[in-house]
């Protein structure tokens, strides 16, 4: 059965709030990479990397929303919170290897948390 977003998103939180990266190892593929489809230059970090900076940041993840799933890609979205920095919502495209039980590619575009028509937030990179 392929990873859903809820299992992608579960793997990160565990890191990001209690500090274990071995759900994080087990579901990223060894030739994983992460792409901040913001930046402009392009980085991009590895498998290694993306364990290493989701152990060490002091972000919040919260308000996991499933957008869609399949055998080859979930999509989801989630808020997140910094003590420095403005709330913020992710949209986040996870790309599963052949079998579905691995992370190839996670793919984040984010942009500040504002309020919407009727208090419904909308995301500031979409406006």
């Amino acid at each position: 059965m392929p990873l859903t977003f809820a299992d992608v998103a579960s793997a990160f939180d565990k890191a990001m709030k209690d500090k274990d990266s071995g759900p994080l190892n087990e579901i990223l593929s060894e030739d994983f990479s992460w792409r901040i489809l913001a930046r402009k230059d392009g980085a991009s970090a590895n498998k290694k990397q993306t364990i290493y900076w989701n152990l060490k940041t002091d972000k919040v993840q919260s308000n996991y929303k499933t957008v869609y799933e399949s055998e080859k890609l979930v999509v989801g979205t989630f808020n997140i919170t910094s003590p420095d920095e403005k709330d913020s919502i992710v949209l986040c495209l996870g790309h599963l290897n052949r079998e579905g039980s691995q992370v190839i590619l996670c793919e984040h575009l984010n942009g500040p948390y504002t309020e919407g028509i009727q208090g419904m937030g909308k995301m500031g990179f979409l406006l």
